[in-house]
């Protein structure tokens, strides 16, 4: 995805459930790491990394909860920028605002009635992108 600023992302959506939010941030992180992990290898001989990842929580709105992922003491230059993990809240989200934006209210449809799930919005830069900085 490229922004209006030029600048390119990767973003990962996907709904979970809401009891499932640790093992998704988890599952998450473990496949962006092995993408990184690929690529780098190409360039270079760069052997895994077993540190701590740390988990910050960046901003708690009504409707979303916005964490950050990083590496602890990363060595290498696998993700580390860090990514960043958004959990929308978006049955509630369209429900409060299904009467301003007409469009919205289609939406319900498409998702679960028990509202057990958020959507999970995982972003990375793009390392081309990053390279070039």
């Amino acid at each position: 995805m490229t922004l209006s600023t030029e600048e390119e992302i990767e973003m990962y959506l996907k709904m979970v459930k809401r009891s499932k939010i640790k093992e998704s941030i988890f599952c998450y992180w473990c496949t962006i790491y092995e993408e990184e992990l690929l690529k780098a290898r190409e360039k270079e001989k760069i052997e895994p990394i077993i540190n701590k990842v740390l988990i910050s929580e960046l901003n708690k709105k009504k409707f979303h909860t916005d964490v950050f992922l990083e590496i602890e003491n990363n060595s290498t230059k696998i993700l580390e920028t860090g990514t960043e993990i958004m959990f929308l809240e978006i049955i509630d989200y369209i429900n409060e605002y299904k009467n301003e934006i007409n469009k919205y209210g289609n939406l319900l449809k498409y998702f679960d009635d028990k509202n057990e799930e958020v959507l999970l919005i995982g972003i990375k830069m793009k390392r081309d992108r990053l390279e070039q900085l």
